[in-house]
């Protein structure tokens, strides 16, 4: 078996000129990033709620129902054809004790940061969205089949882990254009270019840093920070699982059919060897269910 040899870690990045770059783009960028909204004080109770193991489901249900519209969103996901219900559920209450406290968690606070960085028509890098909850959906799986940890912290740190790389689409947009252009031009992937244009900038950084700002789980923050360089030692569970999801779904041409040698980290071929084995046979129905989950979220169709 090859060495594994991440293709993203050996490249250096190169010089890029952006003819329309701001004066002093991290400050900038760092500035609009504090300004974005910080996440509802319903979400942030609920994160503080589920810490609690003497929390109630009627407790949890009460404080999710005081906004009205994220209730309507959970109950329209709950009874899609993704969660595959057997009834149909009409409340907050039916709905924690059918899922349980971790699904409704997820539901919300992606929801959330949905409605605060979400796609729009001023913003490029339309393939974000869709590429982090197709991530979410691989590392949600890898979890379930690993154990390493549940599997709704896994969906929540895949489908967060480029929310840097998202702060950056939407609060400089000309400099992530540029840095795209570029990316599709060498065939090199996007964060290895970045530090070029924006002097010490890191989206894997950016991102934990917006994790600190909504006062997301330390794991889900070290996740976010990780993804794309793990450490040499004591790789974090977490770290691991994303790590590799966003590796699967960043490469899910050449996957489809056979792992390439050496492109997994050697940790994860120990942890999840046997898992991976045959990808003609569970990455297909995994990909259409991201495909589904992209719909569920986002609407329309995302390849």
């Amino acid at each position: 078996m090859k060495p594994y040899r991440n293709p993203y870690r050996f490249c250096q990045p190169e010089v890029i000129m952006c003819n329309k770059a701001p004066e002093s783009p991290l400050k900038e960028i760092l500035s609009a990033a504090e300004k974005l909204p910080s996440l509802p004080r319903v979400i942030l109770t609920v994160n503080a709620m589920l810490q609690n193991p003497d929390t109630r489901t009627q407790d949890l249900s009460r404080i999710i129902e005081k906004d009205i519209s994220l209730v309507t969103r959970i109950l329209k996901l709950v009874n899609s054809a993704f969660f595959g219900l057997r009834s149909t559920v009409g409340n907050i209450p039916d709905a924690v004790s059918l899922l349980g406290f971790d699904t409704l968690h997820r539901l919300t606070l992606s929801l959330s940061i949905l409605d605060i960085l979400g796609p729009s028509k001023k913003m490029p890098g339309d393939w974000l969205w869709p590429h982090s909850i197709r991530t979410a959906v691989f590392c949600e799986y890898l979890a379930m089949k690993t154990k390493l940890c549940r599997p709704d912290d896994a969906f929540v740190a895949g489908l967060l882990h480029d929310i840097g790389l998202i702060v950056l689409a939407r609060c400089m947009p000309e400099v992530f254009i540029s840095l795209e252009e570029k990316s599709k031009e060498t065939g090199k992937p996007f964060f290895l270019m970045e530090a070029s244009v924006i002097s010490d900038f890191s989206h894997a950084d950016m991102g934990a840093a917006m994790a600190l700002k909504w006062q997301l789980p330390p794991a889900l923050k070290q996740a976010i920070a990780q993804h794309h360089r793990l450490p040499e030692n004591n790789i974090p569970p977490l770290s691991l699982l994303v790590h590799t999801a966003n590796m699967l779904e960043n490469q899910r041409d050449l996957v489809r059919n056979e792992i390439p040698a050496g492109m997994l980290h050697p940790l994860a071929i120990k942890k999840m060897k046997s898992i991976l084995k045959n990808p003609h046979i569970w990455f297909p129905p995994l990909h259409e269910k991201g495909m589904e989950a992209c719909h569920l979220f986002l609407g329309g169709s995302h390849g």
